[in-house]
């Protein structure tokens, strides 16, 4: 009785191992795919020669190369030359240096303080996008079904410059989709007053 009792429980402690063993395997597989997922608050993975990135991160593998991903909350500078990001949502940001920007992503829409520099978006309609500048506050708007395409910022002589190839701006300047807005300093030099010549890049 007591050989036939062993011999029946012998399986089962087998089959125990297997089953711990399968649960783990499970478990990793299902970690593995939460791991592809980027975390919601990612911009896009930015990229660039002379690029200095501070503030939330994070990085992503991309065909055996390891690349910086821009999270809400990202500082970015670029000192020099081009910087391109690449949207989680599709699309991308070019950036022209010497350009200073942040980056705030909150209830699904993205929004851009843009300080120095200018950036040329292109994004699909579905990511809701905000530009901030000292000077104007805009969102931009599609157009049907067609995708986003529009240029911000400051020019070599320090005007504002606003134009939208695709799309709208709500809020903000208008004027034939191509404005300019001079960039008064804060303080002029004695003597001086602040500078209107504007012009906007073709």
């Amino acid at each position: 009785m007591k050989a036939l009792s062993n011999s029946r429980l012998g399986p089962r402690r087998a089959a125990l191992p297997l089953a711990c063993l399968a649960f783990l395997c499970a478990a990793l597989v299902a970690a593995a795919r939460r791991s592809d997922q980027p975390p919601p608050d990612s911009v896009g993975i930015i990229e660039g020669e002379s690029i200095r990135v501070t503030g939330p991160m994070s990085v992503a593998v991309v065909q055996g190369q390891a690349k910086t991903v821009l999270r809400s909350g990202s500082d970015v500078r670029v000192k020099s030359g081009t910087a391109r990001i690449d949207l989680i949502e599709g699309g991308q940001i070019s950036v022209c240096g010497p350009a200073h920007l942040s980056f705030l992503k909150s209830g699904g829409s993205l929004t851009i303080a843009l300080d120095t520099g200018m950036i040329h978006l292109q994004v699909e309609r579905d990511l809701p996008v905000n530009i901030y500048t000292p000077q104007i506050q805009a969102q931009t708007v599609a157009v049907g079904d067609a995708p986003r395409d529009v240029l911000v910022g400051f020019d070599a002589s320090g005007a504002m410059c606003v134009r939208t190839n695709r799309g709208a701006l709500r809020n903000g300047p208008s004027a034939q989709n191509r404005t300019c807005i001079p960039q008064l300093p804060s303080r002029p030099p004695p003597g001086k007053s602040p500078s209107t010549r504007s012009s906007c890049p073709r």
